[in-house]
């Protein structure tokens, strides 16, 4: 009996992980986001595609480096943020209030932070006639 229980156990298991539902992969991201910098102060305005449309699907702008989702997982807020639920279109976010600097925006899927479309970098321009924060 002795001899059969690690049998019988390692049928157990292998019977547990066939048994266990596939967790599924993470979509590539197969979408486009497009935005150029902009002046701080200016909208700041994109353009986004996806096979996946989704009423919760979003766009958001974090500072780079900074606490973005690089890993599609949440590390912290956005600065600023807006809907993009729609298959294909544009959108704009406000930089009043933000830094001039180097921005990463990001388009993931519904409420999550699963990439979209790959990100993109962008700078904040200082207002003419205004000094740059360092």
């Amino acid at each position: 009996m002795r001899r059969l229980l690690p049998l019988v156990l390692a049928v157990l298991v292998a019977a547990l992980i066939a048994a266990a539902p596939a967790r599924p992969a993470l979509a590539a991201a197969d979408g486009t986001l497009a935005a150029t910098s902009v002046t701080v102060g200016s909208e700041l305005r994109f353009s986004y595609s996806t096979p996946r449309p989704a009423a919760a699907n979003w766009v958001g702008l974090y500072t780079d480096p900074g606490n973005g989702p690089a890993g599609e997982a949440y590390v912290g807020p956005s600065l600023k943020w807006t809907y993009a639920a729609s298959a294909s279109g544009s959108g704009s976010l406000p930089t009043t209030g933000l830094a001039p600097g180097a921005y990463i925006l990001y388009y993931l899927y519904n409420d999550g932070y699963t990439w979209l479309a790959q990100p993109v970098r962008i700078q904040l321009i200082a207002a003419s006639g205004t000094l740059p924060c360092s």
